[in-house]
């Protein structure tokens, strides 16, 4: 009779445990790359997948090498030399930005703080960059980046546009900006970045999707142009989608590198669902 009991009551408490479930009232844990929005997202966001395999088809037919990694809705990373490095030019900043205001995370950012960290993002300024890497530091910079498990990423100093990074962390690192961004700088660092000058719009700038909102940082070398990078992070409501391209090459154009970029975004945002 007791043993009855037990099992009854089992058999009760898991069944109550499933209507629950089923009422959205009791979840597990949430998938390591899940939206970190936590939006329910719709068939069509479901199915939708980046077109890896145009955008391989695309960089191969182009010179130089190019590398890029996608995040799709559910946070899944695909990926094309993902893990391979290049140095990072202006993209760097956008560490210097997230990392300056986790410094100040209890603190609203002052106009003087907003008369560097603007320009540093809106046009890419490097003085205002050397200010903020000296208020930083170097060991800020490296405690963000091993939080966000950027496990390719070297650092170099002084010269941070030498360092070191691979699009798969930084599509990541772009996908989860929020959980790395303190809540009361988040929509500020957002701003920034979705507020790049014009003259600077190239690539995925040029070829963003209309209704989505796009956040991203282009960084490109310096005299012959040997790198252009991009990295971002498109948001339409609470669905979000992130990629990063990096292309190097020799003695080919800052422009060649940049419609190389252009071509490879498109295709991997093709069929966005809007």
């Amino acid at each position: 009779m007791r043993i009855r009991l037990v099992r009854r009551a089992t058999g009760a408490a898991l069944a109550l445990l499933a209507c629950l479930a089923l009422a959205g009232l009791v979840s597990g844990p949430a998938a390591k790359g899940a939206p970190a929005t936590g939006d329910r997202l719709e068939r069509g966001d479901r199915d939708w997948k980046p077109n890896i395999a145009a955008a391989k088809r695309f960089a191969r037919s182009r010179k130089g090498q190019t590398r890029f990694t996608a995040v799709d809705m559910r946070g899944r990373a695909r990926s094309f030399r993902g893990g391979a490095t290049v140095e990072a030019a202006s993209v760097m900043k956008v560490l210097y930005l997230v990392a300056y205001l986790r410094m100040h995370r209890d603190e609203a950012v002052s106009d003087s703080d907003k008369r560097i960290l603007g320009p540093m993002i809106r046009e890419s300024n490097n003085r205002a960059a050397r200010e903020i890497q000296a208020r930083i530091g170097g060991s800020r910079v490296d405690r963000l980046a091993r939080k966000a498990d950027m496990t390719h990423f070297r650092r170099s100093e002084p010269y941070w546009g030498l360092s070191r990074i691979a699009t798969v962390d930084w599509a990541r690192f772009m996908f989860r900006l929020e959980r790395y961004t303190p809540r009361r700088h988040t929509d500020y660092a957002k701003r920034l970045l979705a507020s790049i000058v014009a003259r600077q719009r190239w690539g995925v700038g040029a070829v963003a999707p209309r209704g989505w909102r796009l956040m991203f940082k282009g960084g490109w070398g310096v005299g012959d142009g040997k790198v252009q990078n991009q990295v971002a992070l498109l948001e339409r409501g609470k669905r979000r989608v992130a990629l990063a391209v990096f292309t190097d090459g020799g003695a080919l154009t800052a422009g060649y590198k940049r419609t190389t970029i252009a071509g490879v975004s498109e295709r991997l945002l093709r069929g966005l669902p809007r």
